[in-house]
């Protein structure tokens, strides 16, 4: 009887496409271009974000951001209330 269990590690990674394009990445990362149209850390990145539509996030952090930003202007001005009371009550 024929058994469907692997006897090597390099059946498994074989198997396995994500295992082997990591193993075969690994080794290709800094032989790979940072910057370029093609061939590039640069391309493979603009292209797996349209592949994913990495984009749908965008509206999400752009919301994120904007309530951070105002949440600083109301800290800000808590903090001006704060040290107005000081100037004008230096005892406390």
């Amino acid at each position: 009887m024929k058994s469907n269990v692997p006897n090597t590690v390099a059946q498994i990674v074989k198997g396995n496409k994500a295992i082997y394009l990591y193993c075969v990445g690994s080794e290709l990362f800094y032989e790979i271009n940072e910057l370029g149209e093609t061939n590039s850390h640069e391309y493979l990145i603009k292209t797996s974000t349209a592949y994913i539509a990495f984009d749908e996030n965008d509206e999400l952090i752009e919301a994120l951001q904007r309530e951070i930003a105002q949440l600083r202007e109301e800290l800000l001005e808590a903090q001006q209330q704060i040290a107005g009371v000081k100037i004008k009550n230096p005892s406390t």
